[in-house]
C-alpha cells in the first residue's frame, strides 16, 4: 500500500490518522458513560466477558435485558469480544482505565482505521484529483461519525470492515481476484459475519462486484476461488453460529431466540406480539415516508444527532447538508446518464466500482426501511452507516461533477474547513458545555 505513495501522501496520511485518533479519543473521553444509544446494554456484553472471562449466552441472569427484554449477546457480537480482550490486556499491563473507556477504544481505533482505508480508496477512485485529500478528511470530521467512534457499539467496527472490503474491490478488479485478494476478502467477510447483521449488505455487494468484474466466470478457476472464499469465511466465523445453533435450538443467527426472550422479559408495550408496528396496522412504506418524520429524523441523525437521539444542532447545519446532498445527487445522476448513453450494461461494466457503491447504498436503505415497517420504528441514521463510506464517496464525487473546474479546489477547502469547524462546535460548544457546564 505505502510503496505507491509519494512523500506528500505519506505525510498527509500520517497526520490525518494521528488527527483522527486524537479527535475520536477526545470524543470518547468527553461523552459520559451511557449518553449514547443503548450503550449500557452494549457495554454489558463487554463487562460480562471482562468479569467472567467467558462468552455470554442470552438468558443468563447476569446480563441486562432492558425494556425490550433483549441482550446484544444473542446475535453476532465480535466487536464486544475484542473490546473486552483489549480491556483485559490494558489491565494486565497496569493501566487503570475505567472499563467503559477502555471498551470504547475499539471504536476509536476502528474509526481511525476507516479514515486510513478511505484515503487509499480515494487515491484509487479519484486518481490524481485532490479529492483524495479532501474526502477522507471530510469523512473523518462528520460529527455523527465522530460520535459513533466515541462509545461502545458494533457500528464503528462494521464501518471499518466496510472500508477494508471496498479497498479489496479495487485490488480484485485490478488483479482479477488473485488468491491473496480472495483470502483477504474471505477473512474480512468472515469477521463481518461475526460482527453485525446490518453489515451483511457489504458481503452481498462484494459478491455483485465479483460477478461483474471476474473475467472468466465459466472457468474452473473462478469456482475454485469462490469456494476458497466461502471456506475461509467458514473457518473464521462458523464457530459462533455453531455455538448459537447448539444453545438456541438450531437458531444459528439468534434472531428467533431473541424474539422469544423479548416476549418473556420485555415490558408489555415492547413485547414482539404486542408491539404496534406499521405493518400490523396495515401501514407500509407510503405511510413511513409521508406520514411520519422517518425521512427527516433518519437524515438528521445520519449527520448530527447525539445522546439518545435528543441533542440536535442548529437547523442551518441540516439545511446546509441537505443542499450538499441535493447537489451531490444531481451530480451522480448526471454521471449515470452520461455513462449509460452507450448502453446500460456497458455503463455498468465500465463503472463497476461506482455501480456497486450505489447497490450497497440501496440495499442498506431497503433494510432500514424494512426494519422500521415490520419490526420496530427506528428512524436512526446509524442504521445506514454500513453504507457511510459509499454515501460519502458518491456524494462528494457528485459535488465535484456539478462544480465549475476553477472553483473546485476552493470549494473543497471550504467544505473541509466547515466540517472540521462543525465537529469542534458539536464537541466543545454543545456536548462538553451541556454535560459539564450546563
Amino acid at each position: 500500500m505505502f510503496k505507491t505513495l509519494t512523500a506528500k501522501e505519506k505525510r498527509y496520511i500520517l497526520l490525518l490518522v494521528l488527527f483522527s485518533f486524537l479527535l475520536y479519543l477526545l470524543w470518547a473521553i468527553i461523552i459520559p458513560y451511557n449518553r449514547a444509544p443503548d450503550e449500557y446494554q452494549r457495554f454489558d456484553v463487554v463487562r460480562f466477558i471482562f468479569k467472567y472471562r467467558s462468552l455470554p449466552l442470552a438468558g443468563d441472569k447476569r446480563l441486562e435485558y432492558g425494556p425490550y427484554g433483549i441482550t446484544y449477546a444473542t446475535t453476532p457480537y465480535f466487536p464486544y469480544i475484542i473490546s473486552a480482550l483489549m480491556s483485559i490486556a490494558l489491565k494486565a499491563i497496569g493501566l487503570n482505565i475505567p472499563l467503559y473507556l477502555s471498551s470504547r477504544l475499539l471504536s476509536v481505533i476502528s474509526g481511525t482505521g476507516t479514515v486510513f482505508f478511505t484515503f487509499f480508496i480515494c487515491k484509487k477512485l479519484f486518481k490524481e484529483s485532490n479529492l483524495k485529500y479532501y474526502v477522507p478528511c471530510i469523512l473523518a470530521t462528520i460529527p455523527q461519525f465522530a460520535f459513533i467512534n466515541s462509545y461502545t457499539n458494533q457500528d464503528s467496527f462494521t464501518i471499518f470492515l466496510t472500508s477494508i472490503m471496498i479497498y479489496l474491490w479495487f485490488k480484485g478488479v485490478e488483479n482479477n481476484w488473485d488468491y491473496k485478494t480472495v483470502v483477504l476478502t474471505g477473512i474480512t467477510s468472515g469477521v463481518m459475519l461475526l460482527s453485525y447483521l446490518n453489515g451483511y449488505t457489504i458481503i452481498l455487494a462484494t459478491l455483485l462486484i465479483v460477478l461483474i468484474s471476474y473475467k472468466d466466470k465459466l472457468s474452473k478457476m473462478f469456482l475454485y476461488k469462490l469456494f476458497l472464499c466461502i471456506f475461509v469465511m467458514f473457518l473464521v466465523s462458523a464457530w459462533f453460529f455453531i455455538r448459537n445453533a447448539v444453545h438456541y435450538n438450531g437458531d444459528f443467527l439468534g434472531l428467533r431466540y431473541m424474539s422469544e426472550l423479548s416476549e418473556t422479559l420485555a415490558w408489555d408495550r415492547f413485547k414482539p406480539s404486542l408491539r404496534s408496528t406499521l405493518a400490523r396496522r396495515n401501514l407500509g412504506v407510503w405511510h413511513l415516508f409521508f406520514h411520519t418524520s422517518w425521512i427527516k429524523t433518519t437524515f438528521k441523525s445520519f449527520w448530527a444527532v447525539f445522546d439518545y437521539m435528543t441533542i440536535h444542532i442548529k437547523s442551518s447545519y441540516y439545511v446546509f447538508i441537505l443542499i450538499l446532498n441535493i447537489a451531490g445527487l444531481a451530480g451522480v445522476i448526471g454521471l449515470i446518464i452520461k455513462n449509460v448513453k452507450n448502453g446500460v450494461l456497458k455503463g455498468i461494466k465500465d463503472n463497476k466500482i461506482y455501480f456497486t457503491l450505489i447497490f450497497s447504498i440501496i440495499i442498506s436503505t431497503l433494510l432500514h426501511i424494512y426494519y422500521s415497517v415490520y419490526s420496530d420504528y427506528q428512524p436512526q441514521g446509524r442504521y445506514m452507516f454500513p453504507a457511510l463510506v459509499p454515501i460519502v464517496l458518491l456524494l462528494f464525487k457528485g459535488l465535484y461533477e456539478v462544480m465549475a473546474e476553477r472553483y473546485r479546489d476552493y470549494a473543497y477547502k471550504a467544505l473541509t474547513f466547515i466540517f472540521i469547524s462543525a465537529n469542534f462546535y458539536c464537541l466543545f460548544k454543545i456536548l462538553m458545555f451541556m454535560y459539564y457546564f450546563g
